[in-house]
């Protein structure tokens, strides 16, 4: 029998989705102010990005994923794998003038 960890980051177990779904309602939990329908998209966004990526301490992943979500550096794709996802270049991908 295959273990749930042979899918990931593919496939979702649906104890890796609560888990994600806690990582969530807790960065939103750790804002005093309310966020637009934008900002919990890139909240989601972080929290997938980074536990896709191994991090699985879930109030690690909830700062993280919420620091990144209020944070220019984290939106532009700067990693391989996000250009690929995205179809984006850096503006330095091309190397120095």
């Amino acid at each position: 029998m295959l273990s749930d960890r042979q899918f990931f980051p593919h496939v979702m177990t649906k104890g890796e989705l609560n888990f994600m779904r806690d990582a969530f309602v807790l960065a939103l939990a750790m804002r005093p102010d309310e966020l637009s329908a934008e900002e919990k998209e890139r909240v989601a966004a972080g929290v997938f990005r980074f536990y896709s990526r191994g991090l699985s301490d879930l109030h690690k992943l909830a700062e993280l994923a919420l620091l990144s979500a209020s944070s220019r550096i984290f939106r532009q794709p700067s990693a391989p794998r996000d250009r690929e996802r995205t179809g984006r270049q850096d503006q330095f991908a091309a190397g120095p003038m």
